[in-house]
């Protein structure tokens, strides 16, 4: 078994009795329809050593992203195609049967929220302690913190805000712009409409004269036309 494996099998329990399921090494918890908590175990591409991601993910939001990625695709196809002539042409994404780490709007680490409170991995060589720690994050800090965003009223209260229990600062996150865009389609669906437009008018001016402008304003257009469908409601 490799060293990965043995971890999220010994660590597995704290999880599954929280009513996650597993898939590899990610877990899923659906908290309402379409908004999902994960929880992935990460092995060092160096070696003796791993870390655990945590996130959020709101499939109409991945939906929007998948698509606009997409369009964009697309788009600089027919505008260069001198360069794109060797590329594959897109295709759309298929949503996966879980929802995957990396896809999440809101992503934090697990030691952002133990002392002493930043980035953290843990060693294969000291698998006994490293279990134990990791166990006691979950169940005392990691899942209850995640409980905190369990509808998409929570995730619009604490996203982006000063409140105390949001996640740090998007700090895995390298476009602003793009969650602001995100958190604009959320707030429309909650029928927050004027809140969702200083949103979209703010991403749009910081995004002038970047290469993810385009993006930027099909996305912007596309929550404009969007018509709300109703937000799905806690099982």
């Amino acid at each position: 078994m490799k060293p990965l494996d043995a971890v999220v099998s010994r660590v597995s329990p704290v999880l599954k009795g929280a009513h996650y399921r597993r898939y590899g090494p990610t877990f899923n918890r659906e908290r309402e329809s379409g908004l999902v908590h994960v929880v992935n175990f990460q092995g060092s591409k160096w070696g003796d050593e791993f870390t655990v991601n945590l996130g959020v993910q709101i499939r109409e939001l991945w939906e929007l992203e998948m698509e606009a990625g997409y369009e964009v695709a697309r788009r600089l196809r027919i505008e260069m195609p001198d360069l794109y002539k060797r590329t594959p042409e897109p295709a759309p994404r298929k949503p996966s049967k879980y929802a995957f780490e990396s896809e999440c709007q809101l992503r934090l680490r697990l030691g952002q929220l133990i002392p002493p409170y930043q980035d953290r991995w843990w060693k294969y060589s000291r698998l006994e302690e490293a279990i134990k720690q990791v166990s006691d994050a979950l169940t005392e800090s990691a899942l209850l913190y995640l409980e905190m965003y369990s509808s998409r009223e929570d995730v619009a209260k604490h996203w982006m805000t000063d409140s105390p229990a949001r996640f740090d600062g998007d700090w895995r996150v390298a476009k602003s712009g793009r969650d602001l865009l995100l958190k604009a389609r959320l707030l429309k669906d909650l029928g927050r409409e004027s809140d969702a437009d200083g949103l979209i008018e703010q991403a749009l001016k910081e995004s002038e004269g970047t290469r993810w402008h385009g993006w930027a304003v099909w996305v912007a257009q596309r929550i404009k036309d969007h018509q709300d469908v109703g937000v799905p409601r806690r099982d």
